[in-house]
């Protein structure tokens, strides 16, 4: 099991999960199925946020994380690492903005100075915790297009960090992926390995995107509607990332 860095946050890839309960609060976890599997202790909720249905997954997680506060504990069940931190990012994102509506609440009914307390948002949830980010021209040219695109990408960089602390970095090991397809004779696995890596982390900017534009009025707008009117998601995935698969080179250098 793994954790996101200073969050009631967790991963694991074993099915088994009510020993893993008996170390956290089993009383107040909420534990996600991402698999197609049998997963036994704990109560149980059913999300697919395979790469195929990852917007519809997003929906089935927020909806269940809305309904909670932001110390609930969650446990993401999955067959990798990579599948788990994908429902772990929502989760940190959903408590991330449930936490920025509750500070500026605080301002609103005057028990915090409006200057000091927006200052902590930015410095919490709006400045760029790590310099040495690589990025990629698929996912910079969303973030410019988005609505609230550059706070959403510092949100899920800081976010991927946190849950990478543990266990796999899904922004940083693209390009370990990357070399590893490029010293072991560009083999297809290696390869699709790298391309399902990159939308993966394009899918944690691109939630947390939306969180930003859509979370402190309720997501009252789901994330799959919301991506359908940002058409350019679905073709950046398709021409921006899939396409790779079928080419006979294939270039992945981060953007300098």
């Amino acid at each position: 099991m793994f954790q996101a860095k200073g969050c009631t946050i967790y991963g694991t890839t074993d099915k088994n999960v009510a020993p893993l309960l008996e170390k956290l609060d089993k009383e107040n976890t909420l534990v996600f199925n991402l698999t197609k599997e049998a997963v036994s202790g704990g109560k149980l909720l059913q999300a697919d946020l395979s790469l195929d249905k990852y917007s519809e997954g997003v929906d089935q997680v927020i909806a269940q994380l809305i309904k909670t506060n932001e110390r609930e504990v969650c446990l993401f069940v999955a067959d990798t690492q990579a599948d788990a931190i994908a429902g772990m990012v929502i989760a940190c994102g959903v408590r991330s903005l449930q936490t920025i509506g509750k500070m500026r609440a605080m301002i609103d009914e005057g028990i915090t100075e409006k200057e000091w307390t927006l200052q902590l948002i930015k410095k919490s949830f709006e400045t760029p915790m790590n310099d040495a980010v690589d990025r990629y021209d698929v996912v910079e040219s969303c973030v410019a297009k988005m609505p609230n695109g550059d706070l959403g990408k510092i949100l899920a960089d800081t976010i991927v960090d946190l849950c990478g602390h543990e266990a796999v970095n899904i922004r940083d090991n693209i390009k370990v992926l990357k070399e590893k397809f490029d010293k072991n004779g560009e083999s297809m696995e290696a390869k699709i390995e790298t391309i399902q890596m990159l939308e993966r982390y394009f899918n944690a900017v691109c939630v947390c995107c939306y969180m930003r534009s859509e979370g402190e009025t309720g997501y009252t707008k789901p994330f799959s509607q919301w991506c359908k009117e940002q058409e350019f998601v679905e073709s950046s995935k398709t021409n921006g990332i899939r396409f790779w698969k079928d080419m006979t080179f294939f270039s992945l250098a981060p953007v300098k």
